[in-house]
């Protein structure tokens, strides 16, 4: 994309948020020309604009008020959003299980823009971290959890979803995209992460989605701890465990298996 038709997409980009937020706090809707008054913009951007929320759901238009609301995308993007915000509260019992079971540091990770950031953590008693600091943003296709957040996006999709993780990050190196896309194929069939030394020489980590409404990827599950520990039994065990742990609180936050 050149710099003038990327100029050009970020102007529809700001119109269309300009004219969704219109609608913060606004009960019965909003006619068209209320729109056109409160955006501030031309009659033309805002018809164009208005068309083509409307075509998206983003906006919804009420024949009887003949009032533009905001439509069923909006709700369930809020929706989603709520959920995000929950999931501590949601996760929390799941993970306290976990810790007791396995022995392990059990990790939270959800993903903010391009990053991934450390929720919650229950570590283990032998006084290594084996985990960030909770509220660390590190970047996205860091260990395990980032693995288990990239494969919320297809794999075609990925090249162009690094590319912005990287920039997020401000990194001049290359990211290995190939043993990415790997990882995350291996995901997608699998649906756990085994990785080693993501924080550490002898650091392993189990990793697992948290899923919401219409399966989408909205947090990582994880177990970490010593290699020694994690033998092939305790692997396998762990696994599932992680996997009905991760079960139960993506129903408690919207997933019905539908996807």
């Amino acid at each position: 994309m050149n710099e003038s038709a990327g100029t050009l997409s970020n102007r529809s980009i700001e119109r269309a948020a300009t004219v969704l937020k219109l609608f913060k706090n606004v009960r019965r809707g909003l006619t068209f020309t209320e729109i056109l008054q409160e955006s501030k913009l031309p009659k033309a951007t805002v018809f164009r604009v208005v068309n083509t929320l409307l075509a998206l759901d983003f906006l919804s238009y009420n024949d009887f008020s003949r009032r533009y609301e905001l439509g069923p995308e909006v709700l369930q993007l809020g929706l989603t959003a709520m959920k995000v915000a929950d999931i501590y509260s949601a996760s929390h019992p799941a993970m306290e299980r976990l810790q007791l079971s396995s022995g392990q540091s059990v990790v939270l990770y959800v993903r903010r823009k391009m990053y991934k950031v450390c929720m919650a953590k229950i570590e283990k008693e032998d006084g290594v971290s084996y985990a960030p600091e909770v509220g660390c943003p590190l970047p996205l296709w860091r260990g395990s959890s980032g693995m288990i957040l990239l494969s919320e996006f297809e794999l075609p999709d990925l090249d162009d979803v690094i590319e912005h993780a990287r920039e997020a990050v401000k990194l001049e190196e290359a990211i290995p995209i190939e043993s990415i896309r790997s990882s995350v194929s291996d995901i997608k069939q699998k649906g756990y992460c085994y990785s080693k030394e993501s924080y550490g020489y002898g650091v392993v980590n189990l990793a697992v989605p948290i899923k919401t409404y219409g399966g989408r990827i909205i947090g990582s599950l994880n177990l970490a701890g010593a290699e020694s520990d994690f033998s092939e039994a305790n692997r396998e065990k762990w696994i599932g465990e992680l996997k009905l742990a991760a079960e139960q609180i993506s129903n408690r936050i919207g997933y019905n298996g539908e996807e």
